[in-house]
């Protein structure tokens, strides 16, 4: 039995959507623990990245970033090119190191 293709459609969205978010994320509290460790004051290497992570959860930047994505994909039309830029800016944009200079 075939899946119409609308739920098929619906269910890669979902997972452009997944794969977005989560590459999007890692990419922020990456970006943060390198800032962390050129910080003088900086925890230790093995705290950085769970300390990373919890900020990016508490700060609301998560919740930002799964509406953005989600917006995004569903405006994107399968057009990967312009789904790339817009994740790219969203990053630029959401950038946590800012609040160390802040």
């Amino acid at each position: 039995m075939a899946l119409p293709s609308l739920m098929v459609q619906s269910l890669v969205d979902a997972t452009i959507q997944s794969v977005a978010e989560h590459g999007v994320a890692c990419l922020l509290i990456i970006e943060y623990c390198y800032f962390l460790l050129l910080n003088e004051q900086s925890p230790t290497k093995e705290d950085v990245v769970p300390l990373a992570i919890k900020e990016y959860k508490s700060s609301g930047v998560a919740a930002k970033i799964h509406h953005a994505v989600e917006a995004a994909v569903q405006q994107h039309d399968h057009n990967m090119d312009e789904l790339s830029r817009n994740l790219l800016q969203l990053v630029l944009e959401n950038q946590m190191s800012q609040r160390l200079f802040a």
